[in-house]
């Protein structure tokens, strides 16, 4: 193919990038929105991004390894059209459980482009020349990264969230007419077999362990399970010994395996291997959470931090373009990718020390750096090691590059995400209590299981009486004899009594110091009265006439007889009220509260699990949020500084090998005419022998000559026909 032929099927194939990225990123600032729409967790927006990663993770090694099989052209359109289903499913979904399901499919789609795409670029384009075409993807690229989260949030604004998973269906049609039109690779189908049981190990052990990181030590509300529970200890044993049982099968039981592991003693594929699981880790398992930063740090928009990410993205393409180029013209990359690792440790270390309130041109800065430093590396290092790899094993040696980038993604992902979890909880709960909001105290409040559930009336209502010390009296009785709760229950047998006006101030005032001072005569006077249960309660208002003035203020909350009967208030949860205004410990929430009354509303989201609009939010809980969100997602970034530096020492490792300048289509060619030599007698020349009774040769057959056909002395290349089957000329 010239160079036309060859610019026009590169579009084609960055058609098809551009959808894939333009899906995921205008998808990405929009998640924040989408998980509290469709009324999920934490862990739910893990997941999200998880299970794309972690089938795109699985499947990408086997859509390598297909790669060396069947025709990559199909495999391409194949692996597009799952890919644009799913995401067409995804923007009907109505529930996170329902959209991390499509997500699992995307990630199949996505896991075969991942693959295929940089296979068909090396089969087009040779490792020297190979920066030039990559400046052309790396500006087609960029314009999906650049506008995908501007109009991801414009569009999540404006039309709804929804409709951006519709919106890349369009292009994505036009990629798949583009390839088919445009795209014409070589084929060289190999009669090799299919490594079914490799697949089918590498799935059920990738994503057992996968799913035990994502949901370990979570509790049960969140999906997850304790880290020494059953479930933990029978998902890692079992994903364990598979793995094992996956290298060994992969290693001595087939001969063409889905993970060509012996690649490892190649000092090449090793480094560059271990270099890209820790950049997998840092571009997905980082980076993915900077629209949480951005949205429940900063309080952004989902369009703002759309555009906030302009920087990275940048920083990204600029690297992408300038490498590219410069490794064309000098076929120099050392160098470049080495100070690409030093770039991204630099910047994930300066991310570390963001907080909620850190200047934003200093964010940018960050996110600049973290571009250059991932763009740097993420083609170069697959161009290194597709320099290295053999032709017939370049679709398998690609795909298992990919997966362990995809891995450690996909690894990152999950764990990082269950740090997330698990920090901001802590953070939030001892920022909440450093303002006088204590959960596991606010919870007594409301009349379900936690204040999510209370009414805001009526814990208004109530904040509004510890406030001003109405209920104080009464919570110090009952602290002082528990037993004045069982006498507030036994007053419902008034009303049983015919006492309809045992409620009355006065009638009960009377009624508590004849049962203080006479408890016979008010036997007589109430018959069918527990009147010993309502002693302890008639000595607390002799003792302190206020403990009256706190009943009267509960029974206008709903009527204490009725409360302790089973209305708004049970026995034990009265009890526990009590208590928590007893120790004071709703002091400082109840003045919270007197100063922000708008605060009211938002106690109501504490504890449902769900992630909040922090514009929903009053302003001193919105800081707590802000705060914990901020500082937990900078502690993420410390956490990849040692994969970083793991990545800066594997790659100033590398050997320094030349680029090759031939594609592999050319070099696959030149593998198969090797074997049709090897298959002829040499004479003593060098050349090839006339075979007993057949004709005279007229032409040496040699590697990427013309090669005389047998019987007719007719001229012809190997290769020469874009569709040419190595079988024939075996034959």
């Amino acid at each position: 193919m010239n160079h036309a032929q060859v610019i026009q099927a590169l579009i084609a194939l960055m058609a098809a990038f551009f959808v894939l990225i333009l899906s995921s990123t205008v998808v990405a600032t929009s998640l924040p929105v989408i998980i509290t729409d469709l009324g999920g967790t934490q862990s739910d927006y893990t997941w999200i991004v998880t299970a794309n990663f972690l089938t795109m993770a699985i499947s990408t090694p086997i859509w390598g390894k297909l790669a060396d099989i069947f025709d990559r052209k199909l495999l391409i359109q194949l692996s597009l059209g799952v890919f644009t289903i799913a995401t067409v499913a995804a923007g009907f979904s109505t529930t996170a459980g329902f959209l991390i399901g499509t997500r699992f499919f995307q990630g199949i789609g996505v896991g075969g482009m991942m693959a295929l795409g940089m296979v068909a670029i090396a089969d087009l384009v040779s490792p020297r020349e190979r920066g030039r075409y990559m400046g052309i993807m790396g500006a087609i690229m960029g314009l999906a990264q650049i506008g995908g989260p501007l109009l991801g949030g414009v569009v999540t604004d404006g039309l709804g969230w929804q409709w951006n998973f519709f919106l890349p269906v369009p292009v994505a049609v036009v990629a798949f007419a583009l390839i088919q039109a445009r795209m014409h690779l070589p084929r060289h189908r190999r009669d090799v077999r299919i490594d079914y049981l490799g697949a089918i190990l590498l799935s059920v052990s990738m994503g057992l362990i996968l799913v035990w990181m994502s949901l370990g030590g979570k509790d049960a509300a969140s999906g997850g399970f304790p880290w020494d529970s059953a479930e933990s200890i029978l998902m890692i044993g079992v994903g364990g010994a598979l793995v094992v049982a996956l290298v060994l099968w992969e290693l001595f039981g087939t001969k063409e395996p889905i993970v060509p592991l012996r690649l490892f003693a190649q000092r090449t594929f090793a480094l560059a291997t271990v270099a890209s699981i820790s950049v997998g880790v840092t571009m997905f398992g980082a980076t993915v959470f900077l629209s949480q930063y951005l949205q429940l740090a900063r309080g952004l928009t989902p369009t703002e931090s759309g555009l906030f990410t302009i920087p990275m993205v940048v920083g990204s393409l600029l690297s992408s373009l300038v490498f590219g180029q410069l490794i064309t013209r000098t076929g120099k990359w050392k160098g470049l990718v080495v100070l690409a690792a030093v770039v991204l440790v630099a910047g994930l270390a300066l991310f570390g020390t963001i907080h909620f309130d850190t200047s934003m041109w200093l964010v940018g800065l960050y996110m600049a750096m973290l571009g250059i430093g991932t763009g740097g590396l993420l083609q170069n290092l697959v161009l290194v090691v597709q320099n290295q790899l053999p032709a017939k094993q370049m679709g398998a040696g690609t795909g298992a590059v990919t997966f362990f980038r995809s891995l450690g993604g996909t690894v990152g992902i999950a764990v990082l995400g269950s740090i997330l979890g698990t920090s901001v909880k802590d953070r939030i709960a001892t920022g909440l209590k450093g303002i006088g909001i204590d959960t596991s105290a606010a919870s007594s409040l409301g009349s379900g299981a936690s204040v999510s559930d209370a009414d805001p009336e009526q814990l208004r209502s109530i904040l509004g009486l510890v406030h001003d010390g109405t209920l104080r009296p009464l919570a110090d009785a009952a602290a002082a004899d528990p037993k004045v709760v069982d006498a507030l229950g036994a007053l419902s047998s008034l009303s049983a009594s015919g006492g309809s006006g045992a409620a009355d101030p006065a009638q009960l005032e009377q009624l508590f110091g004849l049962i203080a001072t006479n408890p016979a005569a008010a036997a007589q006077a109430l018959p069918g009265v527990d009147i010993e249960a309502l002693a302890p309660l008639a000595q607390a208002v002799q003792n302190d006439p206020n403990v009256l003035s706190s009943f009267g203020a509960l029974s206008e909350l709903g009527g204490a007889s009725g409360a302790a009967a089973g209305g708004s208030f049970d026995p034990e949860q009265l009890r526990s009220l009590l208590d928590t205004i007893h120790s004071g410990s709703l002091d400082q929430l109840a003045a919270l509260v007197q100063q922000n009354p708008d605060c009211i509303d938002t106690l109501g989201t504490l504890g449902s699990g769900t992630l909040p609009h922090m514009a929903d939010l009053c302003e001193p809980i919105r800081n707590v949020m802000e705060s914990s969100y901020g500082d937990s997602i900078a502690n993420l970034f410390w956490y990849c500084v040692p994969l970083a530096v793991i990545t800066f020492v594997a790659v100033l490792f590398l050997p320094n090998k030349p680029l090759g300048r031939k594609t592999a289509a050319q070099q696959l060619e030149e593998e198969l005419g090797a074997e049709l030599v090897a298959l002829e007698p040499i004479d003593a020349e060098g050349d090839v022998a006339p075979v007993e009774g057949g004709p005279a040769l007229d032409e040496p057959a040699v590697v990427g000559a013309p090669a005389a056909d047998a019987g007719t002395g007719r001229v012809t290349r190997i290769g020469q026909n874009d569709g040419h089957d190595d079988s024939g000329a075996r034959a």
